[in-house]
């Protein structure tokens, strides 16, 4: 079961150079993630500031209440 990256994605590209199988590529407004190259690592997750990944099936339900976590620099927090 590989990771999906949400639509809380801000770009900020962390999760590509974390994946060690490069997996993760730019779309245009969000990052992507190609499920054939992943190996469920969950690198890319861990190193998410926003919490915008999830593995596939996890983002559909229901969504616990998210933790103030800041990011890079204090940017990206909720």
């Amino acid at each position: 079961m590989a990771y999906v990256i949400t639509d809380d994605c801000v770009a900020c590209g962390l999760c590509a150079r974390k994946c060690p199988m490069d997996a993760i590529t730019e779309g245009d407004d969000i990052y992507q993630i190609n499920a054939r190259l992943c190996v469920d690592c969950a690198a890319c997750a861990e190193e998410c500031p926003v919490e915008a990944i999830h593995k596939v099936g996890a983002a559909a339900e229901a969504k616990p209440e998210k933790k103030k976590k800041k990011g890079l620099f204090g940017l990206f927090s909720k």
